[in-house]
């Protein structure tokens, strides 16, 4: 409880807030890669028609918006456990030039004993399970808002990474002292097996970012970096996008 409260905290900042969403302006450093190539990538993942989204985790909605703004989406239903996020998430969706229905859920959707009601086409998990207190639980959750062909996409951070697994390492108590609250990667392989386990199948995969450790300090060159090896990245990069469907 004092983890999720620390992180609500956090993310209520005003510069927090401001600093997530600078994350996917046209600036040249690692991070603005990381966050612009987020967005890119889950584009392009979504494949068919949609009607409505559910977007667990909104940030401040630059994902979310990119896709209502590609796609005849009806309606959005957005969760965040910051107030601040979840109202500049509201804004940035309203200023689209298109009609929508939205639902705004200012809470932790772990604590939710009923959350939602209503099924969706595509669920967005980004930037969100590092934070979650039981990921199979929340799956659990998940599936009560599936349609037979609903796809999930989940992005995580991996400890396969050799860069980001030393890095976690040697920031962890810091990080910890610092904002008072935990992450968790996961390794490739206990990713899928959970996802297995919960009867999710896996229909793509898509791994990003290099993770240079330290390479952050060097702002327009480790941008630079992680343009030039993303060939790479593909096989060994410390980020990852899965798009899920849910078998009975």
């Amino acid at each position: 409880m004092e983890n999720k409260e620390n992180i609500k905290k956090f993310y209520n900042k005003k510069d927090a807030v401001r600093n997530y969403s600078n994350n996917f302006k046209n600036e040249f450093s690692g991070i603005n890669f990381s966050f612009r190539k987020r967005l890119s990538l889950v584009s392009s993942m979504i494949e068919r028609k949609i009607d409505s989204i559910l977007d667990i985790g909104v940030g401040t909605g630059e994902i979310t918006s990119k896709i209502i703004e590609e796609n005849q989406v009806q309606a959005v239903t957005i969760i965040d456990v910051s107030d601040k996020m979840l109202s500049a998430a509201k804004d940035n969706i309203l200023k689209l030039p298109k009609e929508i229905d939205i639902k705004c859920i200012n809470s932790d959707f772990e604590a939710l004993d009923d959350p939602l009601t209503g099924k969706f086409d595509i669920i967005l998990c980004l930037g969100l399970i590092a934070y979650l207190d039981d990921f199979e639980g929340f799956l659990v959750k998940l599936k009560k808002h599936l349609k037979p062909d609903s796809e999930v996409i989940i992005q995580s951070s991996l400890s396969n990474n050799i860069g980001l697994k030393l890095m976690y390492k040697l920031s962890f108590k810091r990080n910890l002292s610092s904002f008072g609250f935990k992450t968790t990667i996961y390794e490739l392989e206990e990713l899928r097996s959970i996802l297995k386990r919960n009867n999710f199948v896996i229909l793509k995969e898509i791994r990003y970012l290099l993770s240079i450790p330290y390479a952050n300090k060097l702002s327009s060159l480790n941008y630079f970096l992680e343009f030039i090896f993303q060939p790479i990245s593909k096989y060994v990069g410390s980020e990852i996008l899965l798009k899920v469907s849910h078998k009975e």
